[in-house]
Order: C-alpha cells, then sequence, then structure tokens
C-alpha cells in the first residue's frame, strides 16, 4: 500500500467538509491485517459510535449461517417451519391477490428474493407494512414489548409483492431472520449477537442503542443535507421523523432486529469485516469456517433476477447473503475488484472487504439523506489507487 497516495482521503474529507458537504466522519482501513490508514474529520472521532442500520443485516447473514454450520437449519426450508403463519402467504396481481406457489425459504430472506417490502406508500404491499408497522408503535406505546418473532407475524399478514425467488427487492426480510435465530435459539436476539459474535471479537461497542446505557454521549450527530448539498446539524423534527422511519427503530424498542438497529464503531466493524476476510476466524477467535465465508460471497442470484436489482449504486454488482457482491468492475466504473463485497447503513455508513487484495475499508458517517455516490467513488478510486500491484 502506498501511504502516500493513500494521504489523498485526507484532502478529500478536509475539502467536503469546508465547502460544507461534511460536518463529520471517520474512516479505518486494513491491509495485510494491519491498520495503514485510520483517522476522524470534523466533529467525529475514531471512538464514535454510529447508527449503522442496515450494515447489521451482514451480521444477521452470519447469524444465519452459524445455525446452518450446526445443523439448526437448513437455507432451502421454508420460513414457515419456523414461523408458522408464513405458510399461506398472498401474492399481489393487477388482477388482485392470489394464492402464492412457492414457500418462502431462508435462502429467499438472505437473497432479499422473498417478496417481502418495507413499510411505503408504492405498492399494496408496503401500504400494508405500513398499518403493521403502526400497530406495533401503538402496542409499544401503551407497554407491550413485542419481540422479534411477534413482529415478523405482523409481517405475515401483509401480501407478498411477487412470487418468492422470481425478483429482488429490499425489505425486511433480515428482521424476520432475526426472529427465526430467536426461534431456534431461545435467545433475545440481540444477546445471541453478543454472545455468538460480538463478545469473541470484543466488539464491545457494538449493540442495539437500547443497550447503549452510559455510552450514548459518543453517538455521532446526525446531520441533514441541504438543498444547496450543504449539511446542517438535523431538527428535532427530523430526528422525531427518523424514530420512526425503520421498521425497527434504531431508537429503543422492545425487539432487536436483523435488518437495522445495531450501533456500532469504526474499530468493532472492522474486526467483524477482518473475520470474514480472514475466512471467519479472527485474533483466534473462529466465527465461521472458511468455506461458509466462502459461500456467503458467492452470488446467489440467477441471471434474470439479477436485472430486477435496484437499489443505489447497483451498477457492476449482485447480491447475496444480505451483501453487494461486485461481478464487472468495468459497468461499476471501478478500479476495484471482482469479488469485493460489503454492505452500506442508511445514515452513510459503508464497508467493503476485498479477499484478493486481503483489504478492509470501513468508512462513517450520519446525515439524513444517506450516502453520495460520488464521494464514495472518489474513497474507492483513492483506496484502490494506492495498492502497488
Amino acid at each position: 500500500m502506498d501511504l502516500d497516495r493513500l494521504q489523498n482521503l485526507e484532502g478529500l474529507f478536509e475539502q467536503e467538509i469546508k465547502e460544507g458537504r461534511l460536518k463529520g466522519c471517520s474512516i479505518r482501513i486494513l491491509h495485510h491485517g494491519e491498520t495503514v490508514y485510520g483517522k476522524s474529520f470534523g466533529t467525529d472521532a475514531q471512538d464514535s459510535i454510529y447508527r449503522i442500520f442496515s450494515m447489521t443485516k451482514p451480521i444477521t447473514a452470519v447469524a444465519v449461517l452459524l445455525l446452518m454450520e450446526r445443523g439448526l437449519l437448513d437455507l432451502k426450508e421454508p420460513l414457515s417451519r419456523y414461523i408458522p403463519e408464513f405458510e399461506k402467504m398472498q401474492v399481489v396481481t393487477p388482477e388482485g391477490l392470489r394464492d402464492a406457489e412457492n414457500p418462502i425459504t431462508i435462502a429467499h430472506c438472505l437473497n432479499m428474493t422473498s417478496g417481502m417490502v418495507y413499510p411505503g406508500e408504492n405498492s399494496i404491499s408496503e401500504i400494508r407494512l405500513s398499518k403493521e408497522a403502526e400497530r406495533i408503535a401503538v402496542r409499544q406505546e401503551f407497554g407491550e414489548e413485542p419481540d422479534a418473532v411477534a413482529v415478523a407475524k405482523a409481517v405475515a399478514n401483509v401480501p407478498l409483492l411477487f412470487e418468492p425467488g422470481t425478483k429482488w427487492h429490499y425489505s425486511v426480510s433480515a428482521d424476520v431472520l432475526a426472529a427465526v435465530v430467536e426461534t431456534i435459539t431461545g435467545f433475545r436476539y440481540g444477546e445471541f449477537l453478543k454472545r455468538a459474535v460480538f463478545d469473541p471479537l470484543q466488539m464491545q461497542d457494538t449493540m442495539y442503542v437500547s443497550d447503549l446505557s452510559k455510552k450514548e454521549k459518543r453517538l455521532a450527530k446526525i446531520y441533514s443535507r441541504q438543498a444547496d448539498g450543504r449539511v446542517a446539524e438535523a431538527s428535532v423534527a427530523q430526528l422525531d421523523d427518523l424514530k420512526n422511519t425503520a421498521f425497527t427503530s434504531v431508537y429503543a424498542t422492545s425487539f432487536d432486529g436483523g435488518g437495522s438497529g445495531l450501533c456500532s464503531t469504526m474499530e468493532d466493524y472492522s474486526r467483524f469485516a477482518s473475520m470474514l476476510l480472514n475466512g471467519g476466524e479472527y485474533e483466534g477467535k473462529r466465527i465461521l469456517g472458511p468455506k461458509t465465508v466462502e459461500f456467503m460471497r458467492t452470488d446467489g442470484l440467477s441471471s434474470d433476477v439479477r436485472k430486477t436489482v435496484d437499489f443505489q449504486n447497483a451498477d457492476g454488482y449482485s447480491y447475496t447473503n444480505l451483501v453487494r457482491i461486485m461481478k464487472d468492475t468495468g459497468i461499476a466504473a471501478s478500479n476495484g475488484s471482482r469479488g469485493e463485497f460489503g454492505w452500506d447503513g442508511m445514515l452513510g455508513t459503508y464497508y467493503l472487504v476485498d479477499p484478493s487484495e486481503d483489504l478492509v475499508m470501513v468508512y462513517g458517517q450520519q446525515i439524513l439523506e444517506g450516502l453520495d455516490g460520488l464521494l464514495i467513488r472518489k474513497i474507492r478510486n483513492i483506496l484502490y489507487s494506492s495498492l502497488k500491484s
């Protein structure tokens, strides 16, 4: 790694802050197991705790694959084996609702091909799930504490957007997988993650907000991007809206989401990513077997389903086991590597693992409007241009 070329990151972030497009951020880069760059800028610090939102999902994939390794589930099993409410699902069609022809499997949930949705207003399924989310919020307001299984049962009341396995659509599938883990293990999902992943990897600052306790002061500030592209500290009203945005809130709730809700630091998430890079092991602690990690980053979508992938900055990528995977660097217009994998979070956190270059990068920011695609491409370009061979 050419450390002089890597210093271009410093100029990039300082310019972003000077021009008001960032207020604070952090980045950590590991090459051949060593931290070669780790800095924070503006209002953030290296021990800042970030709400990682959907970067919770790859951790959920690891939890599910861990149970697979132990023979406690199989990926082709129907979801209804663990949550019976999913046995008889309906699908939305132009002619109305019809019975689903295929069962939802665990693999469908891992690959976002289940037909589930997130709450919204763009389809009958999204509108119905929004109503279910409102009911759960009312139950919490009046003192109930629904767990991940109760949330999954509410999701089962919602008709599917499409026949399972036929398309890709980002959804609450990972939250439903958290309920599967709770059903199999008998642990609250966050407690299982602590025992199976966080404690072995010494990820001491990775937890749900409801468990943060005295560490809340280290939470990075949340900002909002204005019309001119500059960012300002998020208003109270915006923060209130954020609390109700996700199906599983990033604030204190009675259930732990498999798709969002965790908080983490540059140090902690680097440990998780390094475990994946090292074939499931980190500092003598094995979480997954090497072949399982190899499977985790093997494309899980058919060519037809891959054409339906529509997440932001999807060019050149496919999707598998709750992570993106680079398929074509030319289409992605990237100087990166085929097989690089990772994911990002709603407020702009991002990570990548590159087995061919023995490389990990973790980036943190907290902006309501999410990751700036132009900025992350610049970060990646600097990162990969710094490799000597």
